[in-house]
């Protein structure tokens, strides 16, 4: 209920810094991609960057995060995919 009632104060698309748009009804993405934002508003002498940046990071820390993710992330799948595997030899297919 809480989601929705922040959808609803948003409507469906999320204006985020630098003119990048979230559809809110799509799935989220991963990660967003500095490389695509055009306005890196974050990097102007008078901004700070915490208005842009969660949890201490930094565009650099934040790239560094976005990356071990997608490591993760591709080491999770290899591993289920494994675990099919072998379950399926199992069961003797």
């Amino acid at each position: 209920a809480k989601a929705e009632a922040a959808k609803a104060r948003l409507g469906p698309v999320a204006h985020m810094p630098g003119g990048t748009e979230v559809d809110l009804d799509a799935v989220a993405p991963d990660n967003i991609d500095l490389d695509s934002v055009q306005d890196k508003a974050w990097r102007r002498p008078e901004a700070d960057v915490s208005d842009y940046f969660n949890y201490g990071f930094t565009e650099e820390t934040w790239r560094w995060y976005c990356k071990r993710q997608k490591e993760l992330r591709q080491e999770q799948h290899r591993m289920q995919a494994g675990d099919a595997s072998a379950q399926q030899a199992a069961a003797g297919g």
